[in-house]
C-alpha cells in the first residue's frame, strides 16, 4: 500500500491517505483509503455523471493517468464521499482542457468510521496515450476548518502545491 505525502503547504493534519494501484490486462485499478473524521462535502454534486465542474472545493481523491511519453494529455479523476464524480482531459495544463460528462470508468465508495474508501476500476482504453507503459500521480484535497490540505503520490517542491505538473508522473508499471 502507498502512502500520499502531505505537500509542504499543509500547516498541520493528521489526515492520511493510503492507495494501492492494480494493472490487469483491459484496465486499471486504484483503490484508496482516506483517514479523516470530519468530511467535506456537498450534496449539490450529482453522483449520476461526471460533470461536477468544481467538486475538488470538497474532500475528493483525486487520479491523473496517461500512456503518452511525454505526459500529455492525461486523464483527470476526482471521487468524493458521497461517490460523486469528476473527469476532465488535460491536454495543457490550465491551458486546454475537455471536459468529459461519460467515461466507462467505474466507482465504489464506501464511508467508514475513520473517512472513506473507495476504488476507480480505468479501462486501459480510457487511458490517453499509447504507450504500454502507465504514469501519473495520486492525489488528495482534504479540508479542516480553515483550509484545503494536499496530498500526493509525488507532491511537487514549490510552496504552494500544484497536482497540475506532468513532470512530477511517475512511472506506474506497464500495460
Amino acid at each position: 500500500m502507498l502512502k500520499l505525502t502531505s505537500h509542504k503547504s499543509n500547516k498541520f493534519s493528521d489526515f492520511q491517505v493510503f492507495s494501492e494501484l492494480h494493472i490487469e490486462a483491459d484496465k486499471v485499478i486504484v483503490d484508496f483509503e482516506v483517514i479523516k473524521k470530519n468530511l467535506k462535502v456537498d450534496e449539490r454534486f450529482s453522483t449520476d455523471h461526471w460533470d461536477n465542474w468544481g467538486l475538488w472545493e470538497n474532500d475528493v481523491v483525486e487520479v491523473f493517468l496517461t500512456r503518452a511519453k511525454d505526459h500529455l494529455p492525461y486523464l483527470e479523476l476526482q471521487l468524493s464521499p458521497l461517490g460523486q464524480k469528476f473527469a476532465l482531459l488535460i491536454k495543457k495544463p490550465r491551458k486546454e482542457t475537455e471536459k468529459i460528462t461519460e467515461i466507462a470508468v467505474k466507482t465504489n465508495v464506501s464511508r467508514t468510521q475513520n473517512g472513506f474508501n473507495g476504488s476507480f476500476q480505468i479501462p486501459k482504453e480510457s487511458i490517453p496515450g499509447d504507450s504500454t507503459e502507465l504514469w501519473g500521480n495520486l492525489h488528495a484535497c482534504l479540508y479542516d476548518e480553515h483550509k484545503c490540505n494536499f496530498y500526493a503520490l509525488k507532491p511537487n517542491t514549490d510552496q504552494r502545491a500544484d497536482f497540475h505538473r506532468p513532470e512530477y508522473f511517475q512511472k506506474l508499471g506497464t500495460l
